[in-house]
C-alpha cells in the first residue's frame, strides 16, 4: 500500500515540479527502464529485504529535502523529484515480486490478491495527497516522504527471501526465517559458503597425492608397495575374472616348490 501510494503520487505531482512539464514528465519517464534493470541486479546481489529498505528509505529522504528546498530553485527540486522517482520506482518493482516469495504455497494466490486489491484501493489517496501543493508546495513530499521511511523502515521485520527454500505450508511460514537474524545479510553468507568450498577443494587437493606417493615407492623398489599394485590394479586393468584372480594370490617359496616336484612326478 506504502509503496503503491507513493510511486502514484511522484507520478502525478510531475506537473508540479520543474519550469516546463512536458520537459519533467520526458525526464521523469527516461528513469523508469535504468531503475527497472538495476533493480534485477540489485535484488539478486543485495536481496529483497535490503533492496526495499534502501529504495524506499532514500526516497523518503530525498523527499524530505525536496520538501526543505525554496520554490524558487526550481532546477534542484526537479532533479531531486526524479531522484525520488527513481527511487519509488525501484521499490515497486521489488514489491511485485518479494511479496509472493514470502508467502507461503498454499495461500500465495489469495493473500498476493489481497495485497494487490488493497494497494490498488489506497491509490485513491494520492490525488489528493497531490492536491496539498494548492497550500504549499511541501505538503505532498512531506506526506510521501514520511510514508516511505516509514514503510522501509517496517520491512527490516521482513524475511530475506535471496537463496532460501520458499515456504509451502502455513507451517513453513511460520519457520521461514527462525535462522535469520535482524541484520541477516545474504552477501555475507554466500562469501562463507564459498569460503567452505574452497577449504573443502583444498582438502581434496591434499588427499590427492596419497596415490602418488604409493606409486613413487613401487619404482622405489619397495617390494610390499609392489605386491600392493600388483593385486589392486592388475584385476582392474586386464578384466580379470574371479576365478583367475586365486592365480594372482601370491604362495611361499616352500609350496612353490612342492607344488612343482609333485607336477613333475606325475608327468
Amino acid at each position: 500500500m506504502v509503496i503503491t501510494v507513493a510511486y502514484d503520487g511522484h507520478m502525478r505531482n510531475t506537473e508540479h515540479i520543474g519550469s516546463n512539464v512536458f520537459t519533467t514528465f520526458c525526464i521523469a519517464g527516461f528513469v523508469e527502464l535504468p531503475a527497472d534493470f538495476l533493480t534485477m541486479v540489485a535484488v539478486e546481489k543485495v536481496g529483497r529485504r535490503h533492496t526495499t529498505v534502501f529504495t524506499l528509505v532514500v526516497s523518503g529522504l530525498v523527499s524530505f529535502v525536496v520538501a526543505a528546498l525554496p520554490p524558487g530553485h526550481t532546477m534542484t527540486i526537479m532533479w531531486m523529484a526524479v531522484m525520488g522517482r527513481f527511487m519509488i520506482t525501484m521499490a515497486i518493482n521489488v514489491g511485485m515480486q518479494y511479496p509472493v516469495e514470502v508467502l507461503p504455497t498454499v495461500a500465495r494466490g489469495s493473500c498476493s490478491g489481497a495485497i494487490h486489491t488493497l494497494g490498488h484501493v489506497s491509490v485513491f489517496a494520492s490525488p489528493y495527497i497531490v492536491y496539498l501543493t494548492k497550500y504549499g508546495h511541501y505538503l505532498p513530499y512531506v506526506i510521501l516522504g514520511a510514508l516511505t521511511v516509514g514503510g522501509g523502515l517496517v520491512c527490516l521485520v521482513l524475511p530475506e527471501t535471496l537463496n532460501q527454500n520458499l515456504p509451502d505450508t502455513l507451517e513453513d511460514g511460520e519457520k521461514f526465517f527462525s535462522d535469520q537474524s535482524f541484520f541477516y545479510d545474504p552477501c555475507t553468507r554466500r562469501r562463507s559458503k564459498g569460503t567452505l568450498r574452497e577449504e573443502d577443494d583444498s582438502s581434496k587437493e591434499d588427499d590427492s597425492p596419497k596415490e602418488d606417493e604409493t606409486v613413487r615407492d613401487a619404482e622405489d623398489g619397495d617390494p610390499r608397495t609392489n605386491e600392493m599394485l600388483c593385486f589392486t590394479k592388475a584385476p582392474k586393468e586386464q578384466n580379470i575374472s574371479p576365478c583367475q584372480e586365486r592365480c594372482h594370490t601370491p604362495v611361499n617359496d616352500d609350496n612353490s616348490q612342492a607344488l612343482t616336484s609333485e607336477d613333475a612326478r606325475q608327468t
